[in-house]
């Protein structure tokens, strides 16, 4: 059936539900999902844990006709999934777009990391204290995540924040040194949370990164 199933992997301190309006935003041959990563305690999770977990809800997937999308955190996670993938000698997602998402290693420094997000994007006073608690061990295991400098074979879509001071263009240009080819850049007038705060610039984007059609460009894994 035409069409792409577009798998959504949620930044630190968010949750698969986030993604719920963006199916009205998006082509109708568009079919979003929010991907449930992280157990809601948080405790004893790394990057890791959370791909595989990720990967089981994905085993009925069909991959070549669908798209990852994975912010900040989440891009950790879509990336991890994909190196699991192509282990597996399984089929990668025809679209992997990446948004704030610093390359692994860039940030090492958590506490300086809680420190511009704090400054920049800070959790409203109103929310519980367990979300506040999330987002700093989300952003925590970000910084800890440390893959394999392998280029694995996979395109990447980037989008950064033009606004946004924790993921600056050095730290997502690096990124060039865990895939190939070229990662394509992008930009969204916004912080690091752009997805929500600039939610109608950033689906202008989204939508032309996010093929119609998965089905005719599918990314075999590496034989």
């Amino acid at each position: 059936m035409a069409g792409t199933t577009l798998y959504c992997f949620h930044h630190a301190g968010g949750t698969e539900w986030q993604f719920r309006s963006w199916q009205s935003r998006l082509q109708a041959s568009v079919r979003v999902i929010g991907v449930p990563v992280e157990c809601r305690t948080g405790e004893g999770q790394t990057i890791e844990d959370m791909a595989a977990r990720a990967l089981e809800f994905l085993k009925s997937a069909h991959l070549p006709t669908a798209a990852f999308y994975g912010h900040s955190m989440g891009g950790h996670v879509a990336y991890e999934v994909c190196r699991l993938l192509l282990e597996r000698g399984l089929d990668l997602p025809s679209a992997v777009i990446l948004g704030g998402s610093p390359a692994p290693g860039s940030i090492p420094d958590s506490g300086e990391a809680l420190r511009i997000l704090q400054e920049t994007e800070p959790v409203p006073a109103f929310l519980p204290g367990y979300i506040a608690e999330r987002t700093a061990a989300g952003v925590r295991r970000a910084c800890a995540y440390s893959p394999p400098r392998d280029k694995i074979p996979l395109q990447l879509d980037l989008i950064r924040g033009t606004k946004d001071t924790l993921v600056n263009i050095r730290r997502m240009q690096q990124w060039e040194e865990y895939c190939g080819p070229t990662p394509r850049y992008h930009q969204v007038v916004g912080g690091h949370l752009f997805h929500r705060t600039a939610l109608d610039d950033f689906m202008t984007v989204l939508e032309h990164l996010v093929p119609l059609n998965a089905h005719s460009a599918g990314t075999a894994a590496a034989s």
